[in-house]
């Protein structure tokens, strides 16, 4: 078999010819289409078709495999690069080839796999990289040593947090946005717990121990492997309401919505356990600047998704 996978683009059209026989491909040929940003916008396009066309009849796929557009703020640019998709897509039925389309996310976990979960918990894990801040990676995998303090951690007012709650000052600058942007929702939104010690880590997994037993693991981070140790991460919930429950309420809906923009993410979210390692908790969200939430929440990815196709590369 035969295939052609695609990149579009108006300015470039990336493409690659593979075959695949006996369980192994073998590449065949790849380039690029470029189209001068001079030429009208119906010359490019019908640059790409007469490209694209040159491209089939030499090579002649059998199926063709086409990224998926994923939503951008930028509408002139979404546009234009959807309109040379329809290019490409014309090109393909008139040699009525069938095509396969995958979201970016597909492609990269395809490329990179599926970032750790293969590999055994807490084995031959590394130290977290302090250096990229917001953007530290801290899991199963990756851990803090016993003695790291973020910079500036403050009592957290009870305005925003339930009593004993500490959290670095910059990220409860970023937390408060977030809160009265909520507020003025009809939204009612609390930290139930943020910033944890080495030491209270140690205490909080021995008591989630003599509760979940062996399912510890699913809930609950070895000390020095949690992210409440980096000040990043807040359990937030509503008043009145428990854990379990959160996600049946208007405030986590609302956080869904909204958190990207103020740079928080859902760390732990449903159906990707995975890849986390972590049972899916509604409440847990986790402050790593509005560029990178925004990705993690266009692309529908994980936070672990995140580093390893944009940070880690």
């Amino acid at each position: 078999m035969r295939v052609l996978g695609i990149d579009p683009g108006l300015a470039h059209v990336g493409f690659g010819v593979v075959d695949f026989e006996n369980n192994r491909l073998s590449l065949v040929s790849y380039g690029v289409i470029e189209t001068a940003s001079t030429d009208s916008h119906e010359v490019r396009l019908l640059a790409i078709y007469n490209r694209l066309m040159a491209v089939i009849d030499e090579f002649r796929p059998d199926c063709a495999e086409m990224e998926t557009l994923y939503f951008a703020r930028n509408t002139t640019s979404a546009m234009a690069v959807s309109e040379a998709k329809g290019v490409i897509t014309l090109c393909l039925a008139q040699h009525a080839i069938p095509v396969f389309q995958y979201t970016p996310n597909q492609i990269k976990k395809a490329v990179t796999g599926n970032t750790n979960a293969d590999k055994e918990e807490y084995n031959e894990p590394r130290k977290a990289d302090i250096e990229k801040k917001e953007l530290m990676l801290v899991n199963k995998y990756n851990y803090l040593e016993e003695n790291y303090t973020p910079e500036n951690v403050k009592p957290i007012s009870p305005m925003y947090a339930y009593d004993e709650n500490n959290a670095p000052e910059e990220v409860m600058e970023h937390y408060k946005e977030m809160f009265y942007a909520a507020k003025n929702d009809g939204m009612d939104l609390i930290i139930s717990s943020s910033y944890r010690s080495y030491k209270e880590q140690k205490e909080t997994y021995e008591f989630y121990e003599q509760i979940k037993g062996e399912n510890v693991k699913n809930y609950a981070s070895l000390p020095g492997f949690s992210e409440h140790q980096t000040g990043l991460a807040f359990d937030i919930l509503t008043t009145g309401v428990m854990t379990d429950d959160f996600d049946k309420t208007d405030e986590f809906k609302w956080l869904m919505d909204n958190s990207y923009k103020y740079g928080f993410i859902l760390r732990y979210p449903k159906d990707k356990e995975y890849i986390t390692k972590f049972d899916y908790e509604s409440w847990h969200f986790r402050y790593v600047g509005i560029d990178a939430a925004k990705v993690i929440h266009d692309e529908n990815i994980t936070f672990e998704e995140y580093y390893a196709y944009y940070i880690e590369k």
